[in-house]
């Protein structure tokens, strides 16, 4: 736990003069590039199989359950299968009549490979977001400058996302027709 004087010290970077916080230097970071080789470790060591850089096209149901995952390889008979379709999952979804809202928004984020920088560990501001990675480089995030367009899926779930989005619309702002151009129409 943090006192003012030691929550302002340590989120000096922002501007702000904080009340309190929680430093916890053993917390973790979620880093792709050694979370999913892990993930995918420990499937295959349950006795499952992990499929690579192959779409998955739809599924299979019988009796109402999860029978296969149609792939452009093949069909994959299994009852048990994960999504991981990020910005696609609910069109992915919709296509089977299952409903799972989903609030896109594009923003910029980059990776800087590691070098002789001076980026600290982490760092959060109202603007930037600096966070290292396992490979000794950094994901440097851009902070309010998202952009929302205008989809179905977007209007579809309008609704249930209106008020977040208006709660943040100072970080936020009207997108264009870019996501149609990638696929996301559904």
């Amino acid at each position: 736990m943090l006192d003012s004087a030691e929550a302002s010290e340590r989120g000096k970077a922002t501007g702000r003069v904080w009340k309190g916080g929680v430093f916890s230097p053993t917390d973790g970071t979620a880093d792709p590039s050694r979370a999913a080789p892990a993930v995918a470790r420990a499937i295959v060591k349950l006795g499952g199989a992990v499929v690579q850089n192959c779409a998955a096209r739809g599924i299979e149901t019988e009796a109402g359950k999860l029978s296969a995952v149609v792939t452009e390889r093949g069909t994959i008979r299994t009852k048990i299968a994960i999504l991981a379709g990020g910005a696609w999952a609910s069109s992915f979804c919709r296509q089977h009549g299952i409903r799972f809202p989903q609030a896109s928004i594009r923003s910029s984020i980059l990776s800087v490979a590691a070098g002789d920088g001076d980026l600290p560990d982490a760092l959060h501001t109202a603007r930037v977001s600096v966070t290292r990675r396992g490979d000794g480089g950094s994901t440097l995030a851009i902070s309010g400058r998202g952009r929302v367009d205008l989809t179905p899926q977007t209007m579809r779930f309008a609704g249930q996302f209106l008020p977040m989005f208006m709660r943040r619309w100072r970080s936020l702002s009207p997108g264009g027709s870019r996501a149609f151009g990638v696929g996301m129409r559904a």
